[in-house]
């Protein structure tokens, strides 16, 4: 499922239709820790390529708040 479209609670596939597909990427400057891997779907992989990382997560806070949650979780299990 994609991450962003998770977030705003929005069908995925409905939204894509053929091209319903998803791509693993990371994200670099979201927090100080390093790199985020994020799943999105074909439509946000667009959005965020044309807006840029900060532009496109300012778009959704509850997209940063769950990377938020996940990476304190990873931060967690590593101590």
């Amino acid at each position: 499922m994609c991450d962003f479209c998770k977030a705003e609670k929005r069908d995925w596939r409905f939204t894509n239709g053929k091209n319903a597909k998803l791509y693993k990427t990371k994200l670099f400057r979201v927090f100080k820790t390093g790199s985020v891997p994020v799943t999105l779907c074909y439509l946000c992989l667009i959005d965020l390529f044309c807006l840029g990382e900060k532009r496109f997560l300012c778009r959704s806070l509850p997209l940063l708040r769950s990377l938020g949650s996940r990476v304190q979780k990873e931060s967690e299990n590593i101590w």
